[in-house]
This record gives C-alpha cells, sequence and structure tokens, in this order.
C-alpha cells in the first residue's frame, strides 16, 4: 500500500515513514477480509466517518493562523497532504510553498484547508498516454510508430 501511494503521488521516496502513518490510519478504518469487522469501531465504539478520507499526496491550500496573516496578500499556502493528525480532527501537510510566516519543507497541521485531490506534486495527470506499437512492413523489418490513446 505504501509503495503504491507514493508512486500515485509522485513524491519522494523520503516520504516513507508517512506513507506507512496513513497506510496504517486508512487500513484500521476499514473492514477485514474475514470477519468485515472494522478495528476502529472496536477500539472507540464510534463508526469512521469515511468523508474525513482524503487522496494522499494531493496538494492542498493550507490557510495561515490569523497572528500569521499579513493585512494584505496571500491568505494561504500551497502544501501537500502526508496524513492524518493522531487523535484530532486534522490533517498533516508538507510545506512546499516559501512563505515568510511558515518554513518551506516542513510539516505543518491543520484543519483549515482547501484539497485538491486531482493535482498532485511532480507527477501530473495526463490526459493522453503514448503507446509504441511495433509492426512489421513489407519488407519484412520491424518499425516502431508512436500512438496516442485517450484515457478515460
Amino acid at each position: 500500500m505504501v509503495n503504491s501511494m507514493l508512486s500515485y503521488s509522485g513524491l519522494s521516496q523520503w516520504l516513507w515513514g508517512e506513507a506507512m502513518l496513513t497506510a496504517c490510519y486508512l487500513l484500521n478504518r476499514v473492514s477485514n477480509k474475514r470477519s468485515m469487522i472494522i478495528l476502529y469501531e472496536l477500539w472507540t465504539k464510534k463508526k469512521p466517518n469515511p468523508n474525513y478520507l482524503r487522496v494522499w499526496g494531493c496538494k492542498a491550500v493550507v490557510r495561515l493562523p490569523d497572528p500569521k496573516q499579513k493585512t494584505l496578500g496571500e491568505r494561504g499556502i500551497e502544501c501537500i497532504f502526508i496524513g492524518y493528525v493522531e487523535h484530532f480532527k486534522a490533517f498533516r501537510f508538507y510545506v512546499i510553498e516559501p512563505n515568510d510566516s511558515v518554513a518551506i519543507n516542513s510539516i505543518t497541521k491543520t484543519r483549515d484547508v482547501i484539497f485538491d485531490e486531482h493535482r498532485f506534486s511532480s507527477v501530473p495527470k495526463q490526459s493522453q498516454r503514448s503507446l509504441v506499437k511495433r509492426t512489421e512492413d513489407s519488407g519484412g523489418s520491424v518499425v516502431s510508430k508512436r500512438v496516442t490513446d485517450e484515457i478515460v
């Protein structure tokens, strides 16, 4: 699961620890194959809220806390979603945008955020993919031809 999360998001391998924590968080909130029991429900006697789940590694705009906001200018910073805060209803983010009030390459925790679950840090989602089709020409030699297919 961790490898898939890192691969899909296009994030660096050094974030494997954050991906592992998120994978554990998710596995505790889905039903078991054999018994259809949700571990989170056993521990807390409450059902997990699926609306709280987000796509790992997606971009998000995190609102700056009031003391750090300036009178003029941006009120949020661009970050990458890297997990959930334990014991609180908040999210963890990796800061990727330079800002005077929050250090770049730091981790921040907040609930006040706007997610863009279709945008990722280093791998833009492509609407087309390129394939190489090998065919034989009339002389018997193999010819490679680029074909683009629309991804649905």
